[in-house]
């Protein structure tokens, strides 16, 4: 089964371009190769020729390609932008459930306050109407002191919640997360 990709698609010549000249040598190397890849590629190259030309196996060819097409939070393609070795061209997404550690501490968390935010879009959409001055986004701790405290006083008005809150296991980890 052929992957070639249609050409309106895929069109190397409308992708922003990257100077390369910022990367070390062995960077630059590897960002060029890729990109000739690429190029050949959108020229009609064969697969097979790339692949002995560049080195470059068709699974890493297709996989380069896919970062270079995948649209930037701007709208337009990555493109050759997406070669460089270590570029992100996702944000990163939670894909497990938050386990919080008995003994506290914020290890394990990463990515828990926007999938938070994503299970929840009402509660991004009342972040954005915040401004500076409806809230202490300017102090050392960001106001969190009183958020938990403001949080806890909630979760204590009821019965179920004041069990809940009381199981360490069960404390929301920001409680016990250090902001240096």
């Amino acid at each position: 089964m052929s992957r070639r990709r249609d050409t309106a698609e895929f069109d190397p010549a409308t992708w922003p371009e990257f100077d390369a000249s910022a990367l070390t040598a062995s960077q630059r190397t590897t960002f060029q190769a890729r990109r000739t890849a690429i190029e050949l590629y959108s020229q009609g190259t064969s697969i097979g020729e790339i692949e002995s030309l560049i080195g470059i196996n068709r699974r890493q060819l297709y996989r380069l390609i896919d970062r270079c097409v995948e649209p930037h939070e701007h709208g337009r393609p990555f493109g050759f932008r997406a070669l460089v070795r270590y570029s992100r061209v996702a944000s990163y997404q939670r894909v497990i459930r938050v386990h919080v550690q008995a003994t506290g501490g914020c290890r394990g968390t990463a990515g828990a306050f926007g999938a938070m935010l994503e299970a929840h879009p009402a509660l991004l959409d009342w972040i954005d109407g915040i401004t500076a001055g409806d809230y202490p986004f300017n102090t050392e701790r960001l106001g969190i002191r009183s958020l938990a405290a403001i949080v806890r006083a909630r979760v204590l008005q009821s019965f179920a919640g004041s069990v809940a809150i009381s199981q360490p296991a069960t404390i929301v980890p920001w409680f016990h997360c250090t902001f240096n």
